[in-house]
């Protein structure tokens, strides 16, 4: 038992790593199939199959980056961000072609950074409860959390790569510390300055023990870097065709708007430039910005601040984050901050050795142990899986499965335009394109239209219920700009809950019914909502006497080609002669401008008490703005309705 426990003990980091890693892969999984939109997980999805099927990482969904857009809608990965370490997963990915094997993948990655943190607290201190406290740490710290839970992105493996950097560096173990800083640098075209100001943080930390030799060889390993970055950013422009003027201007420019710069290297001289509006760039959005920082040094315990020196590789990126006005650059639900996670644990290990040496040492660790746990727990259960960010994402529905099966009913191989929810679920192939959403940008509309007018897909997938603003933006732009002129081409293929999949021809419909029943909770009204004895138990109320133009409207519905009955379930009271109109009801598409069918209710249909009014219309087109509406009661007339049946006859 003795053994058992010994055993236990010793390979508990390992179990930690472990756990980390099959947890956070479930909840990405749960994310992947709740649907919830991923801006980036789709790009990579498409980016490793055409890897892996001979096109290097040729894409579609970011071809408005590249000099040769909108006359070609592919680009290279690799001229939006030069990333050469992902040709290491092209084989797995080759293996089990699935989102979910780059979602478990980055789980994995940023797990095991978490082992030579521990190795270092090992090294420092000989203490195993402390080593593995920090370990903890690190696992529940918001960033590594949020990152994973992004998606996807290279970006993410800056985090564990820059710690295995630090902590070969402080072994003085320089070829595999020279071997990580490489790694480092194939992640993304920027991460060599991280490299960079690793290699000045060993030349200080190190100052009194280097010789002049090994000065010459961090100075010569710092030229080698800023080399290949030079290269880096070249090879995008040159070689894989990014337009240095296009959208990445525009993004840039947007960023750092209030200073005045045009890209993070201009950073430095626009403060030169313009102090005063380096100084209002600080303070724009400064709450969101001191909540950040106090995010990524609370869960440390502020340690860092008592061995700054380790601090040094992070402050490029905290220059830049400070003074930019693009919230994902200070927020505690993005991946960009991963650029400070090496340094910010690096000096909390060493700052508590600091303080060690100063006080007592065996209590403070212990209680540093102590506190690392207690604020794990705090920000695991407060910050990492905020609801209000992450949604019910970790959730499958009914809807989501619905959505699913609709999903893959689309043959392997058929061209789609979907929106991002659905995008990484059918992107394994090079012929799937979606658009911005304008939402994010608003230069981002005629690059929409120039996508739209040169594709024509063979399939298009549309969630017109979806109740994010990303996703409802999109389908706008889809229906505006390609949908309603291109309608006589396409038929519905299937629907069902508010989710639409659109085939090119004349095909029958694999999913063929609707039923719809609108109350109060999906109808548009300017009157009153009452409890009344009727089915819904509400009912939208006008009292006699009050005159009103509409009396209800909505709900905005699509609805396939077909033939359709609509049944109003009113109570009508008034008492007027037999020929009196008391309420007009109509089937209308196109905000109102097309009536599809229209039933005047008079004083001799009103029998009293609960009624049934029937339209019955046809349409040969879908139409995706179905309102079922109510008009011009009558003044002196007493009205309730209680609920609206709608069914595909």
């Amino acid at each position: 038992m003795t053994t058992v426990r010994g055993f236990a003990w010793r390979n508990l980091h390992y179990a930690l790593v472990a756990i980390f890693i099959a947890v956070l892969s479930y909840l990405q999984a749960l994310r992947y199939y709740s649907f919830a939109p991923n801006w980036d997980l789709g790009d990579f999805v498409q980016i490793m199959w055409s890897a892996s099927h001979g096109h290097l990482f040729t894409e579609t969904a970011s071809s408005f980056f590249g000099s040769a857009f909108p006359g070609n809608l592919q680009i290279d990965f690799l001229a939006i961000h030069f990333s050469p370490i992902l040709f290491l997963l092209v084989p797995v990915y080759a293996l089990l072609p699935s989102p979910v094997t780059l979602l478990t993948i980055q789980a994995f990655v940023i797990g095991i950074g978490g082992l030579p943190l521990f190795w270092l607290a090992m090294r420092t201190f000989g203490k195993r409860y402390l080593a593995l406290s920090l370990l903890v740490s690190y696992l529940s710290y918001p960033i590594v959390v949020s990152t994973v839970l992004h998606g996807f992105a290279p970006e993410a493996m800056i985090a564990p790569l820059g710690i295995f950097s630090i902590y070969f560096l402080i072994d003085r173990r320089w070829a595999a510390c020279a071997v990580a800083l490489v790694l480092l640098c194939t992640v993304i075209e920027e991460a060599p300055i991280l490299a960079i100001m690793i290699c000045i943080f060993g030349l200080v930390h190190f100052r009194k023990e280097f010789a002049r030799r090994q000065v010459a060889l961090f100075l010569v390993a710092i030229g080698m870097l800023a080399a290949y970055m030079a290269f880096a950013f070249y090879a995008r422009v040159a070689i894989f065709g990014l337009n240095p003027t296009g959208i990445t201007t525009l993004i840039s420019q947007n960023n750092w708007s209030v200073l005045g710069a045009t890209d993070p290297t201009n950073v430095p001289a626009a403060i030169v430039k313009c102090p005063s509006c380096a100084f209002q760039a600080l303070l724009t959005d400064g709450p969101q910005k001191v909540v950040w920082l106090l995010g990524l040094l609370a869960p440390l315990g502020f340690l860092p601040f008592f061995y700054p020196l380790a601090l040094l590789p992070a402050i490029p990126w905290f220059f830049i984050s400070l003074f930019s006005n693009y919230l994902g650059y200070f927020s505690l639900y993005d991946f960009q901050s991963v650029f400070a996670i090496p340094s910010l644990f690096a000096a909390a290990i060493l700052g508590l050795r600091w303080l060690s040496r100063r006080q007592n040492g065996e209590r403070l660790l212990k209680t540093a142990a102590v506190v690392f746990v207690i604020l794990s727990l705090i920000f695991t259960f407060t910050v990492d899986l905020n609801p209000s960010i992450y949604g019910n994402s970790f959730t499958v529905t009914n809807r989501d499965q619905v959505k699913g099966q609709l999903v893959s009913l689309i043959p392997p191989g058929a061209s789609v335009l979907a929106e991002d929810d659905v995008y990484p679920h059918l992107a394994n192939g090079l012929n799937v394109y979606r658009i911005p959403p304008v939402v994010i940008h608003a230069f981002y509309a005629p690059v929409d239209s120039e996508i739209l007018q040169r594709i024509s897909p063979q399939f298009i997938v549309l969630d017109l219920s979806s109740q994010n603003g990303e996703i409802s933006s999109q389908t706008k732009a889809i229906l505006q700009g390609y949908v309603e002129p291109h309608i006589s081409n396409y038929s519905v293929f299937a629907y069902e809950d508010g989710i639409l999949v659109l085939e090119k021809g004349q095909v029958a419909p694999v999913v063929e019914k609707l039923a719809l029943t609108l109350n109060y909770t999906n109808l548009l009204t300017n009157l009153k909502v009452v409890a009344a004895p009727s089915i819904s138990g509400m009912v939208i109320y006008k009292p006699s006497g009050l005159s009103i133009r509409t009396a209800w409207f909505g709900p905005y519905a699509f609805v396939p080609p077909g033939n359709y009955t609509a049944v109003f379930r009113m109570e009508l009271n008034a008492q007027q002669p037999l020929n009196t109109p008391l309420i007009t009801l109509d089937a209308s598409a196109m905000t109102g401008n097309e009536i599809l069918a229209s039933q005047t209710v008079y004083q001799a249909n009103a029998t009293g008490g609960w009624q049934t009014f029937t339209l019955h219309f046809s349409t040969k087109v879908p139409i995706f703005d179905l309102e079922l509406r109510g008009l011009y009661p009558a003044t002196n007339c007493q009205l309730s309705l209680d609920l609206i049946t709608l069914n595909l006859n």
